[in-house]
Formats: C-alpha cells, structure tokens, sequence
C-alpha cells in the first residue's frame, strides 16, 4: 500500500498491481522499479517507441503481470479520441459535460440504454422489467451473468448501494435528485431522517423493485443517465467520494469499481485518459476496440490535421469550415455522421451578477438573439433551440418567441431613464471549444447590434465555475440536458447560483417546480428559468462525429453515451 507522501496513488487494479499517476503513465510496480534501475533508455528503443504512436491504430502488449478475470489481454488496438472537453470526475453521479458523460458510459453501466433513433429504453444490464398496473412499481430482471472489473459478480445489492449513494448529500450529486428523486423514500433519505431509500428494495440477488412517489412513463428513460449507473460497492467504499479520483492509502483492490464495457487503464489529468476493454463486461461488442485513449485537442484545425495525419482516430470537436474541408474530401464523406444530442447550449444571465439584475435588462438580452442565425453559424452542427429540452420524437418543438432587436432597443431606454449610466459592460464566459467559440461571438456580436458590449473569456472549468458563483461573470455558456427524452426537466453542466429570495427563476433544491412531480436538484430548470430572463435557449447541438476508414466503430448516443453497440446513421 502507498504512502500519503508516495506521488503514485495506488489503485490496484487486477491486471497487475497498477497505480494512478495524474502526470505519468500507469505501469505495474514490476516494471516501474525496473525503469528506475535503468533510467537511459537507447536511441533505437525511441525509435520504436515513436513508430509505434505514429501509426494509425498502434499494436500494444501490456508488461507480464498476474492478471484476474475481467481485465487479461495480450494485444489490443488503440483508437485515439478527440475529447470535446475536460473531465473533472470519473464519478457517474457527477458526470456533467459531455466529456465526462462519455467517459462514465464506458467504464459504468445501467439497467437500460437509449436507441439512438427512436429513444426508446432498450436491456442493458436489466434483462427485463415490469411495471404494476398503477404505474408506481418498477420490477428489474438483472442478468446473472454481470460482474464488475474485478470479477465480483454484481447484484440487486449493489444497484441499491449505488442508487442510495448517487443519493446521499456527502455525495453532492448535481444530477441524481431530478434522475432519481421520485422514488419513494428518496426525500426522506436525503434529509437524513431514514436510513435507506424505502422504494429500493433487492428481495433477491437478481431481483431489484422500485417503486415511486407518483407514476412516470419516462422513469425507465430517466435510468439510461449516469447518475443512475452502478458501482462496485465494495472497491468504492474504500475511497469515496470519487470514484475515480486518487485517493489516497485506503485505495482497495478493484477500484475504482468500473462496471461497464471498459476499465480505467490510465488517467493522466483532464484531458487524457485511457481506457482498456473490460473482458467480464456481459454484453456482447464484437467490434470494441480494445483500448480507447482520449486527448483534449481545442485547436480544430490541429484535430483536422492529426486525424488525416492518422494521429487521432476519431474527432468530434471540429469548426464548420474544418468539417466542411473534410466533407469536401471523397476520402472522409462516409466517414462522417452526426448524433442528435439531447442537449441544448443556453445562455445564463448569471443571478449573482449585478449587472443582470432587472428584468429590463434580462428580457431585452432575450429579444436581442437570432437563435435562427447563431445555428445558421455553426452549418449542420446545430439546429435554432424552440424550447428548453429537444422535442422527443413525435412531438412539438417548444413555444419560445424570436428575436426583436427594436423591441430590445426600447427596454434598454427604458432602463436608462432610471439608471442613466446604463447596463456596464458585461463578460461572457465559456469552456473552449469549436462550437463554444462560435456561440459567443455569435451572442457578442447582437448583443453588440443593440448597444450591449460583451467581452468573451474562454475559461476552463476549474475557473469558470468558482467566477459563475463569485458573481464575477454576467453571462456564461452552459449545455442544458434533459432527464430523459420528451421532459421539461434539464440539468445544467454548469453551477446557478440561487437567486435573492422571492424572485422567481432559477433556484435550489426543491423550488422548481416539475411537470412529473420529481424534485428538481440544485442545477435543475424549467421554463420557469425562461419566463424570467436567466435562461436563454440558443441551439439544439448536433455532434459530428468524424472517423478513420479503418477505425473500429464507436457510436456517440444521444444522451452522450459512447460505444461499439451505439447505432449511429450515417447522414
């Protein structure tokens, strides 16, 4: 077991005794102490090292090591991936961004999935389940042949551990209230006056019964979120509070308890990760690469270049002009396709700023954007938003008004009369990105049509959010995702701060309210957050995803899931 000053955090996972190094690459303690004896290492071996990451899909072989069930590989293709942003967490329950869903859909798994067409829930680790009559009690078969990385055979028990932690304040879920809030009991759980989730219940190992508060159609939907995956109760419980995360001495084996088709391999910080394929994984994936390696590139035309160069193997963070030169190219046309994400990019008038603190000013930023011309900017990569959450398929596409710059106009002289300085400048944060940049010039650019001037900042996400809570920032871009398909419930991937008491809007646990009755959680909104101004829908994002000829198939779903068994069509 490693020291608290040792700078390798143990993680011991089976294939070999592996350690977590944010900096360096994992190895097994063998072979790192083999390279400290021999520190030179000869030009020739550079050489092929070299060769080896320049070719397209590299050939690797792990060092000798004991292995266990779940992780033994000899050889395996990599598949390098373009991340389209930081990952902060390794922790489903606290998986926000995109990147960070993508990442939890690999290495967790759920009882159900999406179909990418029809966003119907499909079997996944639940081999069945039934509803009673009165639609308040959910029955799940799970399949007997789950098992976790580690080998340890998963039960209903670990379903329930995982639902209830997701759950419990300690760990500061900002998406498991609105995913799984409505199941009876949960309220009283979360407030510490019960001991457990009365609504979870595993009357044997491969039986799991919930039942909810009120009936919802969607509940199932709602499972395919992160927040509602599994973890290995028992390697998790020797590091909370995530999973994931270096953690210290009391690291046990197994960890961090990865349950879904791969393993943590290698986390060098929040922009590269690797992944290895989790061999215990129950679901057949005939054409899953056998590691996944994903790097943060923000540059698009940098991304362009390493994916023709064969440096990257799959992008999915690029401008419309760099896709556009690619879809040019006869060589990339069938290699390119697009995943309706159920997610919409939102503007937030930041209810800690001051300077958005009038109505006046909220509602004139509102009729000030063309949500027609800000997706026109970004070509197939978006569509104008017309509400809060996408529309589900077969159903309407929202009610929000358009654009009336003249109308904007006469508020801010409204304004004016009682406050003659006029709105002060106001900065617009957001993450990098190609689609991000777009959006915030984009918004600079009419805001700058009626009189508003905005300075852009691209910041990373351990300082925007500190500033979005500080109040420093006016304006910042967020993605706003729905708890399943249909729903006027969404979930931010940023933090709101609460607003002044009274005001209605964008608020805490609990003060929204919810078409299906389920509690909204602290970085919940509903139209409410629209019919005050903090809350401005702009586009409705489509993910281009762009792959080598070669590359191994790998789907991204609509809620941002990422796999071999993800269909997604070419478009």
């Amino acid at each position: 077991m490693a020291n608290q000053g040792d700078p390798f955090i143990s993680a011991f996972h089976p294939q070999g005794r592996m350690k977590i190094n944010r900096r360096f690459c994992t190895q097994p303690r063998k072979a790192r102490r083999d390279n400290r004896r021999r520190p030179r290492v000869s030009a020739a071996l550079l050489v092929v090292l070299w060769l080896s990451f320049a070719v397209g899909c590299a050939r690797i072989s792990p060092a000798p090591e004991e292995s266990r069930p779940g992780r033994e590989t000899a050889t395996f293709t990599a598949v390098r991936v373009q991340l389209p942003g930081e990952v902060t967490t390794l922790d489903p329950a606290r998986a926000q961004t995109l990147a960070e869903r993508e990442v939890a859909s690999l290495l967790f798994a759920n009882l159900v999935r999406l179909d990418g067409i029809t966003l119907e829930p499909l079997p996944a680790l639940a081999e069945k389940w039934s509803v009673s009559p009165d639609g308040l009690t959910y029955t799940f078969t799970l399949r007997q042949e789950a098992r976790f990385a580690g080998g340890r055979a998963m039960t209903a028990a670990d379903w329930k551990y995982s639902w209830e932690r997701a759950l419990h304040p300690a760990t500061a879920s900002p998406t498991a209230p609105a995913v799984l809030g409505n199941i009876a009991g949960a309220d009283a759980y979360r407030s510490g006056t019960a001991p457990e989730i009365s609504g979870l219940q595993a009357p044997d190992q491969y039986t799991l019964t919930v039942t909810l508060v009120s009936p919802d159609r969607d509940f199932p939907r709602r499972l395919a979120h992160p927040a509602a995956a599994v973890v290995d109760s028992w390697a998790v419980s020797g590091q909370e509070p995530d999973p994931g995360q270096p953690a210290g001495a009391d690291v046990k084996p197994g960890a961090p308890g990865e349950s879904g088709p791969y393993f943590l391999a290698e986390w060098v910080d929040s922009g590269h990760i690797s992944l290895g394929k989790n061999q215990s994984y129950p679901l057949p994936l005939p054409q899953a690469p056998d590691r996944i390696e994903f790097r943060r590139q923000d540059d698009s035309f940098a991304a362009m270049v390493d994916l023709e160069a064969a440096r990257l193997d799959l992008a999915q963070d690029l401008s419309p002009d760099d896709l556009g030169k690619l879809a040019a190219d006869p060589f990339w046309t069938n290699n390119i396709s697009f995943t309706h994400l159920l997610a919409t990019k939102v503007l937030v008038l930041n209810p800690a700023n001051r300077a958005v603190d009038d109505f006046l000013v909220r509602r004139a930023i509102f009729l000030a954007l063309d949500r027609e011309k800000l997706a026109a900017s970004l070509g197939e990569m978006a569509r104008p938003a017309a509400g809060l959450t996408p529309p589900a398929p077969g159903t309407g596409s929202g009610n929000i008004s358009g654009a009336d710059p003249g109308a904007s106009r006469a508020l801010l002289q409204q304004y004016t009369i009682a406050r003659p300085a006029g709105v002060p400048a106001l900065e617009l944060g957001y993450t990098s990105g190609a689609e991000n940049s777009l959006l915030a010039r984009g918004v600079q650019d009419q805001l700058a049509a009626i009189g508003l001037k905005v300075r852009l900042s691209a910041l990373p996400l351990e300082e925007l959010r500190p500033r979005v809570a500080d109040g420093s920032l006016a304006l910042y871009l967020a993605t706003a995702n729905p708890v399943a398909p249909g729903t006027e419930v969404a979930l931010l991937d940023q933090p709101l701060p609460a607003l002044v008491p009274g005001r209605r809007g964008l608020a805490g646990p609990g003060d929204l309210p919810s078409p299906t009755g389920i509690p909204a959680g602290g970085q919940a909104a509903t139209l409410t957050a629209i019919e005050q101004g903090y809350l401005i829908p702009l586009v409705y994002p489509r993910l281009p995803v762009i792959t080598r000829p070669e590359t191994p198939h790998l789907g991204i779903g609509p809620m941002g899931e990422i796999g071999a068994d993800v269909y997604q069509p070419r478009q």
